[in-house]
């Protein structure tokens, strides 16, 4: 079952969403691409893991900045900023070292915020690593991707989590 949205706010004004579900150790699941945190449920595999992780521990999510339920439009964006919002984060929810998992694009966060914030750190637990932010850039579509994202906020989610997680949408159908 889906987590209670809760939010915070960042160093710098911004608004952050994140979900905290279990208890237990912390396990901060990093999202490969923005995301929704409540419609990340939609996804049968995500729920699947998301439930699985909960029950065996303290399941933390985020929607980074920018991006799904945290504040959107013209925000300050590195992936220095986004490892500054975990910490905040778990700071807010007086959690001790968290095991971390990043696939993927959000290897990138992962490594910053191990290098940056390391008594956060218990483990890393990377699939898919990209180890240099050109890898990513470079990636085929990447700039069409972020065009969308720029445009049309909703379809560039709808869009991304078919082709990464083969999520199912009812407006494919039409």
């Amino acid at each position: 079952m889906s987590a209670p949205v809760q939010y915070v706010t960042a160093s710098d004004g911004v608004t952050l969403a994140y979900s905290a579900q279990g208890e237990g150790r912390p396990c901060l699941y990093l999202h490969p691409i923005p995301s929704h945190l409540d419609r990340s449920w939609d996804v049968d595999a995500l729920r699947r893991s998301f439930d699985w992780l909960s029950a065996h521990g303290r399941l933390v999510r985020t929607d980074y900045r920018g991006s799904g339920l945290s504040q959107r439009g013209a925000v300050p964006l590195s992936v220095e900023r986004i490892a500054d919002d975990l910490d905040h984060v778990l700071a807010q929810l007086d959690s001790g070292p968290a095991a971390v998992i990043a696939f993927g694009p959000s290897t990138l966060i992962a490594t910053t915020f191990a290098h940056r914030f390391p008594a956060r750190v218990e483990r890393l637990i990377l699939t898919h690593p990209i180890v240099a932010g050109e890898d990513l850039l470079g990636m085929a579509g990447m700039s069409e991707l972020q065009t969308l994202a720029d445009s049309n906020w909703e379809l560039f989610t709808v869009l991304s989590s078919t082709m990464v997680f083969g999520a199912s949408d009812a407006r494919a159908d039409q």
